[in-house]
């Protein structure tokens, strides 16, 4: 069992406290942080504050999101102080440098053997079904790929292309990457990717991001696609 806790505000590693983690984990349950960072006015030492509080946590599984203003929503129209790129990406540094859990997706850090089991089924190109309004599945039925949404809302068969471009947009999220598939290679483009080995690494099974990679990561897959 997953207990998921989301703090948003400002000194946010000053305000999480051990006493509601410590009686779920007293009777074996598996607790995961899960934090916003980059929020109005936040620094670098704050997202470094917060990795230390967490560390002392002692849990074994953290999700680190990066918060992102859309232009043109009611917090766009707020003229917020953001952290600007540079600042960002130091943040994003900073949690690998200062946090005691490994990465093992580009916003996921967990203790060997305590990794999202359901997410990684998704980033891996398995299929899942969504149950509810509004919740996405891939299922492979009888040989072929269809796009499902709960409530019978969707069930669209989907060529090998798309499937595999979207198995590379998941898979490219993780430390170790995306298989290689007939398909997957069909559609992408090997000369750029052997030009970039500062960004991305392949070998004949696999293709992942560097740690350089991970920092540009939409980017990186708009170019790695044909």
């Amino acid at each position: 069992m997953m207990i998921s806790y989301v703090s948003w505000g400002e000194n946010t590693a000053l305000q999480m406290r051990t006493d509601c983690w410590n009686p779920q984990k007293k009777i074996g349950i598996q607790v995961s942080a899960d934090l916003i960072y980059g929020i109005p006015n936040d620094t670098v030492d704050d997202v470094i504050q917060m990795c230390h509080a967490v560390n002392q946590m002692g849990i074994s599984h953290c999700s680190m999101y990066e918060l992102t203003i859309e232009p043109d929503t009611p917090f766009g129209k707020m003229n917020l102080s953001m952290p600007d790129n540079e600042c960002m990406a130091q943040m994003y540094t900073a949690i690998a440098d200062n946090l005691n859990l490994p990465r093992y997706e580009v916003s996921n850090y967990a203790a060997h053997g305590h990794e999202c089991r359901h997410n990684q089924n998704v980033w891996s190109g398995m299929p899942y079904i969504g149950i509810g309004t509004g919740a996405a599945g891939r299922i492979f039925l009888d040989g072929q790929w269809y796009e499902q949404m709960g409530n019978h809302e969707i069930f669209t068969p989907i060529s090998n292309e798309t499937r595999a471009t979207e198995l590379i947009i998941t898979g490219m999220r993780t430390k170790r990457g995306c298989q290689l598939t007939e398909h997957v290679k069909n559609v992408i483009n090997s000369d750029w990717i052997k030009s970039n080995p500062q960004l991305v690494q392949m070998n004949n099974e696999r293709v992942w991001a560097t740690d350089a990679g991970m920092m540009i990561l939409d980017d990186l897959i708009t170019k790695m696609v044909l």
